[in-house]
C-alpha cells in the first residue's frame, strides 16, 4: 500500500523536476536512455523510496536520505548468506544506477544524488555513501540552525556554500560536518532538539569504550568503576559493535577521544546526565516505524520539532491508506 503510494508520489515529482531531461530519455530519445538504462534507474529509485527514506527526500519532509553501500570485497559479512546476497545485488544495482542518473538527471537541481567511495586502495571495491538530496529542503534546516553550524564549522560558513559542499563536493557526509552528531543529525531531518539531545548521548555512550591494548589492558578502562563514572555501560550493551571499537582502528579513537572530562550543568556525574537524558526519549508512532518505508529517529521531549515531522509522517500515510 505505501510503496504504491510512493511509488505515485515518485512519478509526480519526476514529472515537474526532470521535464526535459527525463522524461525526454524515457520516451522519445532511445539514444540518450536505453530501456535497459531506465528499468535499472527506476529500480533503484523504487528501492529507495520502498526501503530507504527517498519518498521523504522528494516530498521536502527530509533533507537527506543516504546509506553506505558495502565494497564489493567484504560479501559475506555474515553467516546470512541470503540477506548477504540481497546485499550483494543492491550494491551492484546502486553502482550501474548512478551513472545512469548523472547521465539523464544531472541537469536538475532540485534533487541530487551524490555517491562517494569511502578510502580504500581499491576504490571499484570501495564502500559507496550513496546520498539522496532535497536541494531547497537542506537549504532551508541549515539556514534555519545557522548559528549552530556556525558555531562547529566557523562563524564565516554561509548557507549556501555548506549546501553546495554537501551535495556537490567529492567528501562523505560525516567528513563535511566533522563528525558531528549535531549536525549530521539536522541534515537528516531529525529536528535540532533531538539532535541536540542524540548527539549528548551518542557522545557519552562512545566515550565509555576505550581501544583495548591486550595484554595489559583486558576491557576498556572507562568501564571499569574506579577509574570512571561510565562503568554502568557494560561491553555487551554495544552488541556486536563493541568488538569494532575496543579492536577497532586507531583513527576511530583519534576522532573520538574516549575520555569525557566532566557532565554537563545540574549533573554531578555522567551516569546521572545520561539517565536524565535518556527519560527524555518519546515514543514515535507506529506509522513510522512499522510501516515501509520507515522513518526512524530518535525524538525527545523538550522541543518542538517532533510535532511538525510526526505531523507530515501521518499526513503521508493517510494518503496511502486512501490509495487504492
Amino acid at each position: 500500500m505505501r510503496g504504491k503510494a510512493f511509488s505515485l508520489v515518485f512519478i509526480f515529482v519526476l514529472s515537474l523536476s526532470f521535464p526535459a531531461s527525463f522524461l525526454c530519455a524515457t520516451t522519445t530519445c532511445p539514444g540518450v536512455c536505453s530501456h535497459k538504462e531506465r528499468k535499472i534507474l527506476e529500480a533503484f529509485l523504487k528501492m529507495g523510496i520502498e526501503e530507504q527514506e527517498y519518498g521523504y527526500v522528494l516530498e521536502g519532509v527530509k533533507p537527506i536520505s543516504f546509506k553506505h553501500f558495502c565494497g564489493l570485497s567484504l560479501f559475506p559479512a555474515s553467516k546470512d548468506i541470503e540477506r548477504e546476497e540481497r546485499e550483494f545485488d543492491k550494491t551492484l544495482l546502486a553502482r550501474l544506477a548512478i551513472p545512469i542518473w548523472d547521465k539523464v538527471c544531472s541537469s536538475q537541481k532540485k534533487f541530487v544524488l551524490k555517491a562517494v567511495c569511502l578510502p580504500s586502495s581499491q576504490p571499484i571495491t570501495a564502500t559507496l555513501e550513496v546520498q539522496f538530496i532535497n536541494v531547497d529542503k537542506l537549504n532551508e534546516v541549515i539556514e534555519s540552525n545557522i548559528d549552530l553550524f556556525r558555531y562547529v564549522l566557523g562563524p564565516t560558513i554561509q548557507a549556501k556554500r555548506l549546501v553546495d559542499e554537501i551535495a556537490y563536493s567529492d567528501k562523505p557526509l560525516h567528513d563535511v560536518l566533522q563528525e558531528d552528531p549535531v549536525l549530521i543529525g539536522i541534515v537528516l531531518g531529525f529536528g535540532s532538539h533531538n539532535s541536540l539531545v542524540g548527539g549528548r548521548i551518542e557522545e557519552i555512550f562512545v566515550s565509555a569504550v576505550s581501544k583495548d591494548s591486550p595484554p595489559l589492558f583486558p576491557k576498556s578502562y572507562l568501564m571499569e568503576e574506579r577509574d570512571h563514572s561510565l562503568s554502568f555501560f557494560p561491553p555487551q550493551s554495544y552488541g556486536p559493535d563493541y568488538l569494532d571499537f575496543a579492536g577497532g582502528s586507531r583513527d576511530v579513537f583519534d576522532k573520538n577521544p574516549p575520555f569525557l572530562s566532566h557532565p554537563y550543568l545540574n549533573f554531578s556525574i555522567v551516569k546521572q546526565e545520561w539517565i536524565a537524558l535518556n527519560s527524555l526519549e518519546e515514543p514515535l508512532p507506529s506509522c513510522l516505524i512499522k510501516e515501509f518505508p520507515r522513518f526512524v529517529f530518535g525524538a525527545f521531549k523538550g522541543g518542538h520539532s517532533n510535532e511538525c515531522i510526526i505531523r507530515s509522517v501521518k499526513g503521508n500515510t493517510k494518503a496511502d491508506k486512501s490509495s487504492p
